[in-house]
């Protein structure tokens, strides 16, 4: 498990890499645009539509290393007072949720990436391939389902007394 648990952290801190590549990505092709719009007065065809998909990558890329770090958005004034043993119940029934919204979004997402992928699905204006920028949708809520997964032990360990198994977590040590 503690094995498993490295490999997801890393494999997350790749992905937030990635995000991080294409935040970058996105600002140089909104400069690009404005410079080729304004200064050369033909803007590119497609980058609207590029920086729209380069912004959905580095948002669903970015997700796991949130979740792996606890810096997701929480309901704070529910948890902040409880104890340990209760504050893990609630830690439980929270992961729980995430991970069956996680596998029903990525099962959604995978059967419309797969449809695109058939209909060789392309954007309107730069005939750009749509379904392998979809496909990132499924392939980074499977890595949410599995750090949930992960989470959900490791709550369940430090029920039982142990600790945390996540190093690279935000959270502050629960009382």
């Amino acid at each position: 498990m503690h094995l498993l648990v490295r490999c997801l952290e890393r494999l997350t801190l790749g992905m937030n890499w990635l995000a991080a590549v294409a935040a970058v990505l996105m600002s140089l092709f909104v400069f690009l645009g404005v410079v080729m719009r304004y200064l050369v007065g033909s803007p590119f065809m497609f980058s609207d539509e590029f920086v729209g998909l380069l912004f959905v990558s580095m948002a669903f890329l970015a997700m796991p290393l949130g979740l792996v770090m606890r810096r997701h958005i929480v309901l704070d004034i529910v948890t902040r007072d409880l104890r340990a043993p209760l504050r893990h119940i609630v830690d439980v029934a929270a992961t729980l949720i995430l991970t069956t919204f996680g596998v029903w979004f990525m099962v959604l997402s995978y059967d419309f990436a797969a449809f695109s992928k058939l209909l060789d699905s392309r954007s309107d204006v730069g005939a750009m391939l749509l379904w392998p920028w979809m496909a990132i949708l499924p392939a980074c809520t499977a890595i949410l389902v599995l750090v949930g997964i992960g989470q959900l032990f490791d709550s369940l360990r430090q029920l039982a007394g142990r600790p945390s198994l996540f190093t690279v977590s935000g959270a502050e040590d629960m009382p």
